[in-house]
C-alpha cells in the first residue's frame, strides 16, 4: 500500500517536475547570458587601452602581438565579469527577466 501511495505521489509530481526543471534551466541560461554579455562588453571597453600601447621591439611585435592583445583584453573582460564587481550582468539579468515576464 505504501508503494502505491509513493508511486501515485511521484506520478502527481512528475507533471510539475519538467516545468520546474525548465524554469531552472531558463534561469541558468539567463544568468550565463548576462555574464557573457558583461564579459564581452568589458573586453570591448578595454580594447582601446591596448591599441594605444606601443609595441615592444624586444617582444617581436608584428601581427601576432596584435592578435594576442585582443585575446588578452577578452580574458581581462571575462575575469572582471566573473568577479561581478561592475554590476552590468545583474542589470542585464533583471531586464531579461522583466521582458520574459511580459511575454
Amino acid at each position: 500500500m505504501d508503494m502505491d501511495i509513493s508511486v501515485a505521489a511521484a506520478q502527481g509530481m512528475s507533471g510539475k517536475l519538467p516545468v520546474v526543471n525548465a524554469k531552472a534551466k531558463n534561469l541558468a541560461k539567463i544568468d550565463k547570458t548576462s555574464k557573457d554579455f558583461e564579459a564581452v562588453f568589458l573586453g570591448q571597453m578595454l580594447q582601446p587601452m591596448f591599441n594605444t600601447m606601443e609595441i615592444d621591439p624586444n617582444m617581436g611585435g608584428g601581427s601576432a602581438e596584435e592578435v594576442y592583445r585582443s585575446m588578452l583584453a577578452d580574458e581581462y573582460g571575462k575575469l572582471l565579469a566573473k568577479r561581478g564587481s561592475i554590476g552590468i550582468a545583474s542589470e542585464v539579468k533583471k531586464e531579461m527577466l522583466r521582458v520574459q515576464e511580459g511575454n
